[in-house]
């Protein structure tokens, strides 16, 4: 900075005056094409028996940038006396010491200062030493004196305290870490320490780039992905890069499989089910045995249950590469198990022995029939999979006995699913205990 006074043609220039030296480059735009003069500028103030200007200019810190403001007037004109005052910082964290540095031109010999919000509240030191106990903008005010002359000066807002902006720490992830061919991957920002700005790269993604802090990325070939994010703000800036973050599968004729959040409820209840199915589909179409509703296309359907009973749930998933099916009988179970065992009344009067059972032991349901009637009997694990078909036949009215061996269950609960031409069913739960 140059300073130049004088009138008509007549101009002395100073040497030039170095305000604040740059610690390191600037690079906040996402184009590193730096504006340098957005940032600078002078401008005279206009006050009385005062020849005083102020600058501000650009400086670079951390990769990103600072604003310094410079005063200069001038001290040739002979018995000029006027208060003025500085701080070592006008934005400063709660608790800080904050240092003030009397400029009165003339050569003052009192001073009496008054700083709101301040801790000291007043001071008659030349250059007090003050703290701010709470986030806010205080003004502070300077009276002057050299015995025989007078100045204030009063500066509003002169002081702002608030948190410490603290350069961002990069973070970030995602809804899912492997996907299929042409799905979507959402990002999200997790970086600490509020940045300002995003500079995200997603290798083989589309988009590549992106400056927002939340991104939907579509990957249409198969492979493993880099992703990186650099975030910034005024205090500096951070990266994270994250080899192989993404793998993108091959779509291939789904392998059907779902789950749900709960599969004994009570009438009235609601399911939330889950696609779990291999091979990446893109269409599904369930079916809900009792259910509303009862059929369904949604990836993740949620389905409400009224009746008591035993019911059976069904997906087919398919893609271009072809479909795949799973039928899950006996899944929902709604109600007390043994209450709708008696209302699907195939047989009302049964003994199923021993109960709980050891893996080893041979298990016999002893039932009455009114009739002869064809019969299917299966064992069911208690999340739907299909353990074995016992018999499926004709059985005689009177007195019966079925008997499995229960070494080849695992620990865990089960039914025996029982069902008749008729469409009745009747599930008996029963449990190997060891």
């Amino acid at each position: 900075m140059t300073v130049c006074e004088g009138v008509g043609s007549e101009f002395d220039w100073s040497e030039p005056i170095r305000l604040k030296t740059g610690a390191s480059f600037v690079d906040v735009l996402q184009d590193n094409l730096e504006r340098w003069g957005d940032y600078s500028t002078s401008c005279r103030r206009f006050t009385d028996d005062r020849i005083e200007n102020w600058v501000v200019g650009c400086f670079g810190e951390a990769g990103s940038y600072g604003t310094w403001l410079g005063q200069f007037g001038s001290l040739a004109q002979e018995g000029m006396f006027f208060a003025d005052f500085s701080a070592v910082s006008s934005v400063t964290a709660a608790a800080t010491d904050v240092q003030f540095t009397d400029l009165t031109v003339g050569g003052a010999t009192s001073w009496i200062w008054s700083f709101e919000g301040g801790l000291p509240a007043t001071s008659n030191e030349q250059n007090p030493i003050v703290q701010y106990a709470e986030n806010g903008s205080y003004d502070v005010s300077l009276i002057v004196s050299d015995g025989t002359q007078f100045d204030t000066i009063s500066r509003p807002d002169f002081i702002t305290v608030r948190e410490p902006v603290i350069a961002p720490d990069a973070a970030f992830t995602s809804d899912k870490t492997t996907v299929y061919t042409g799905d979507t991957a959402r990002y999200m920002d997790m970086s600490l320490n509020n940045p300002t700005q995003y500079a995200w790269k997603f290798f083989g993604g589309e988009p590549e780039e992106s400056t927002d802090p939340i991104v939907d990325v579509t990957y249409p070939n198969k492979g493993k992905f880099i992703v990186t994010l650099q975030v910034k703000n005024v205090a500096g800036a951070d990266a994270v890069l994250k080899p192989g973050y993404m793998t993108v599968l091959e779509r291939t004729q789904p392998v059907a499989d779902f789950t749900a959040d709960m599969t004994e409820i009570d009438p009235g209840d609601t399911v939330q089910f889950a696609d779990l199915s291999d091979g990446g589909p893109t269409t599904w179409e369930w079916t809900f045995q009792g259910g509303e509703p009862e059929i369904s296309t949604l990836k993740n359907p949620l389905v409400t249950y009224d009746a008591e009973g035993i019911y059976d749930v069904t997906l087919n998933a398919s893609n271009e590469a072809g479909e795949g099916s799973v039928s899950k009988e006996a899944y929902i179970v709604v109600g007390d198990p043994s209450s709708v065992s008696e209302s699907a009344s195939i047989m009302p009067s049964y003994i199923l022995s021993p109960n709980p059972a050891t893996i080893g032991d041979r298990v016999t349901l002893a039932f009455e029939l009114q009739s002869k009637l064809n019969l299917e009997f299966k064992i069911v694990h208690q999340d739907g999979r299909l353990v074995k078909t016992l018999y499926n036949s004709k059985v005689k009215s009177g007195q019966n006995e079925l008997s499995f061996n229960a070494e080849m269950l695992n620990k865990g609960m089960y039914f025996l699913l029982i069902s008749d031409d008729e469409n009745r069913r009747q599930a008996i739960p029963f449990i190997i205990a060891r």
